[in-house]
């Protein structure tokens, strides 16, 4: 029989930020498909966290651990089963070009000093239109934060199941300056947002009722393979090591893609 136990702590870095709400309405019918808030905070795991999994202590230091915690509530996409008379998200397929991405990056400066980042970016495009949201910037323990205005990404994916591979962000910040964050997939380790039936799985979704209780497991082998993907969806997360050029800074955190069309 399988064992989780964990006693963990965070110690805060940047105050929690609540991000402007993402609104999204349909084209055709200009009903309201999701509206919602979310919040990042992100820290490093404090002294003495224990983790135990299947028998084996490990404990979670600062030096080595790092973590971000996302809440967001309000309507979204993908929650129930589908209204049958909407039209479809444009995230379905339905415009040529489209790039998500959702990142929190927690940074160390070679003095020791450390600071955060987080950057939402969402783009659809095609012939004749483009549509393009962002916000995010960096944020520090005593409460400053430097927001950014516009963000360039170059990325790299794997063209058989779309997943992250590196490249760069190019930042506009609020003060006309541009900084620039060279990024890598740290390993193949990432978690699809699927598995959690997030944008459905097999005709499932989260937030359908199924009854007082409901309990069953799917296993893959290989989620790196198109079949796979197929089903679980490409919204991924994946950890990204982070080079910032304007401070040496080096940072880790969660990336989270979507891609239609070239990058």
């Amino acid at each position: 029989m399988r064992g989780e136990a964990a006693e963990i702590r965070i110690a805060g870095l940047p105050h929690r930020l609540r991000n402007a709400a993402v609104l999204g309405r349909i084209e055709a019918s200009a009903r309201r498909r999701h509206d919602r808030v979310e919040t990042a905070h992100q820290g490093q795991c404090a002294l003495a966290t224990i983790a135990e999994i299947d028998g084996e202590r490990r404990t979670l230091a600062p030096e080595g651990w790092v973590s971000a915690r996302d809440h967001s509530w309000g309507v979204r996409p993908d929650v129930g089963v589908r209204i049958p008379d909407l039209a479809p998200d444009p995230m379905d397929g339905l415009v040529p070009k489209a790039m998500a991405i959702w990142n929190p990056l927690y940074f160390r400066k070679p003095d020791g000093s450390t600071y955060a980042f987080h950057q939402y970016y969402l783009s659809y495009s095609g012939p004749g239109f483009k549509h393009e949201r962002v916000q995010g910037g960096y944020e520090y323990a005593d409460g400053r934060r430097e927001p950014l205005i516009g963000i360039t990404p170059e990325l790299r994916f794997d063209p058989r199941n779309k997943r992250l591979l590196g490249g760069e962000f190019r930042v506009q910040m609020a003060d006309g300056s541009e900084r620039r964050l060279t990024a890598e997939a740290i390993s193949d380790t990432g978690f699809h947002l699927g598995a959690g039936l997030y944008h459905g799985f097999d005709g499932q979704h989260h937030g359908s009722w199924r009854g007082a209780l409901h309990v069953e497991g799917e296993y893959f082998a290989d989620c790196s393979t198109p079949e796979s993907v197929a089903r679980l969806n490409q919204f991924r997360d994946c950890i990204i090591r982070v080079h910032d050029h304007s401070t040496g800074a080096t940072g880790w955190g969660n990336c989270q893609t979507y891609l239609i069309g070239d990058s």
